[in-house]
């Protein structure tokens, strides 16, 4: 995989090198790095090829985003799939 390649999969996929070096722990200058060099190590261009899509990610944690946006804009509280505690 080219430098450009490399590259170009990260952003297809919706990551920025700060969201990824936070998901792999390691610095953001560092897959920097690794996105310039033609002769990096292969086990790096099938990383970037097996993340998953940041939209795939995001859509698991909106729903409370999604729940506080609409306390904000009607003023009610929208449905919890929460139970309520039987005493």
């Amino acid at each position: 995989m080219s430098p450009q390649e490399f590259k170009a999969e990260i952003q297809r996929k919706g990551w920025t090198y700060r969201a990824l070096a936070g998901r792999w722990g390691i610095q953001e200058s560092y897959i920097s790095r690794l996105s310039r060099n033609p002769d990096r190590s292969r086990h790096w261009d099938d990383a970037v090829r097996g993340l998953p899509m940041v939209m795939l990610i995001k859509a698991k944690a909106s729903a409370p985003a999604r729940r506080k946006a609409a306390d904000k804009n009607t003023g009610v509280a929208a449905p919890s799939n929460r139970r309520a505690k039987s005493t």
